[in-house]
């Protein structure tokens, strides 16, 4: 009787994994801008999609429905920060006792950012943007500048559309 071994060589088996760790540092290298393009056009989509709900809202209920970054109760400036949606039955982009949280929006993360020339945006009864909320959201990825950024504007009458930006790098 005749015995045949077969399998891999230790030497065979290190070349495969030498070749396959190679390939694998190649392709997650790539991944990176790919993953933070999605974080990007994910969070512009959230944010549309809130803002649309925000209109929607004020005209279906007849209510001004604020959209805003808050510190406690008060509208800030910050982007960043969580953004709520809430019903603001005076207007005074305050969360009152009688306004209701009606959705929040997570914090952007820290390797992104975040614009908006107002610290709210208040949706009137008739679907248009009190007082002079219109501008831009400006969303920049700060790791990968060559990636062009989005810019969501909101005219006065609510309404809204989505361009592609060149961010300015801080490097």
């Amino acid at each position: 009787m005749k015995f045949t071994h077969s399998g891999f060589t230790f030497l065979g088996l290190m070349v495969c994994i030498t070749i396959l760790s190679i390939i694998t540092s190649i392709a997650s290298f790539s991944y990176g801008p790919l993953l933070a393009k999605n974080r990007q056009n994910n969070k512009m989509s959230l944010l549309k999609t809130n803002l649309a709900y925000a209109r929607n809202s004020a005209v279906s209920y007849n209510l001004s429905i604020t959209f805003c970054p808050m510190k406690g109760a008060q509208c800030t400036n910050n982007w960043q920060d969580k953004i709520y949606l809430f019903t603001d039955a005076n207007a005074n982009q305050f969360l009152d006792d009688n306004d209701t949280i009606i959705f929040m929006l997570n914090a952007i993360p820290a390797t992104d950012t975040l614009t908006y020339p107002r610290h709210a945006i208040t949706y009137r009864g008739d679907g248009s943007i009190a007082g002079f909320q219109s501008g831009s959201f400006i969303y920049c990825l700060k790791d990968y500048p060559d990636i062009m950024g989005k810019r969501l504007t909101i005219s006065q009458a609510g309404r809204f559309r989505i361009r592609d930006i060149k961010c300015q790098s801080d490097k």
